[in-house]
């Protein structure tokens, strides 16, 4: 079962932080000369954009953007391609004390433009924006397009500047038991046959990287053997639940290794000390 979000009384033992995404797109415009009233092609420093009735500067601040709109005419810029935008930042004002819309759209591999958000623009001082790209595909460009005037009939240019496209984050395994200690975590019940008991400890797995994390084997070892499936997929920010069977009259200790994709170590290998008392048991990462 896929669960969408962790308990904050997640205990992760495995602590190190999901990968940073990748910068993968950074325009700052200091390149950008000329205004286009036409669809135009400029080399900026990030590659070859695409602009439609913009202008390179507004009121002597330069190293910017300017989309306009007009009558019938909405002005827009278009990103070089980049492959599997993750996240869009960017700053952005009004050359008004005002508030006005700019679309962001998305064409892959040539396609139509299809709208990824809205982004409402105010005020006469740079905000930094952030929308959601999350496309897994090659190939992408992004545009910005300047919407209609106001409801209010006002008309003001947005000035746009360091645009920064972020890919995705490779997927990174943590483990958790769910609780700060494994003995909260186990269950003691009884086997399908015979009369010896076992133990179960319910293990979470999660992704927090923005790609699918993919888990090819889960390999037990010594005292340990695990229930359910031991190849899945998970999807980013998401987790699926294992357990993991450890024999009531068994001393010693188990393994389990879990093979996977993960920008962390691989395999993630997780140690169980089964005492006879079955009263305890600890859990630890091994390098």
């Amino acid at each position: 079962m896929i669960r969408q979000t962790v308990s904050i009384l997640s205990f992760l033992l495995f602590t190190g932080l999901a990968s940073a995404q990748p910068v993968i797109l950074h325009e700052q415009f200091e390149k950008n000369s000329n205004n286009t009233t036409a669809l135009s092609s400029k080399i900026l420093d990030s590659g070859q954009w695409q602009f439609y009735y913009t202008d390179c500067s507004y009121n002597g601040i330069t190293h910017c953007a300017v989309v306009k709109y007009s009558g019938s005419s909405m002005g827009y810029m278009v990103t070089p391609p980049v492959d599997k935008p993750h996240t869009l930042i960017f700053d952005a004002r009004t050359v008004g004390n005002v508030s006005n819309w700019v679309e962001i759209q998305k064409s892959v591999n040539g396609g139509a433009y299809t709208t990824v958000d809205k982004v409402l623009v105010s005020g006469t001082s740079y905000k930094q924006y952030t929308v959601d790209v999350n496309e897994t595909r090659a190939n992408v460009k992004l545009r910005f397009l300047r919407t209609k005037t106001a409801s209010d009939g006002s008309n003001y240019n947005i000035m746009i500047d360091n645009i920064q496209v972020l890919g995705s984050a490779a997927p990174v395994l943590q483990v958790s038991n769910g609780k700060n200690s494994i003995t909260n975590g186990k269950a003691m019940c009884l086997p399908p046959i015979g009369n010896a008991s076992y133990i179960e400890i319910p293990l979470t797995l999660t992704n927090t990287g923005s790609e699918t994390l993919v888990i090819s084997n889960i390999e037990a070892l010594g005292v340990c053997a695990v229930v359910g499936d031991k190849r899945l997929s998970i999807d980013a920010n998401s987790s699926v639940e294992m357990m993991v069977r450890i024999s009531g009259t068994t001393t010693g200790q188990g393994f389990i290794a879990i093979y996977s994709n993960s920008s962390g170590c691989s395999p993630f290998t997780v140690r169980f000390n089964a005492p006879e008392e079955r009263v305890r048991a600890s859990l630890e990462v091994k390098p």
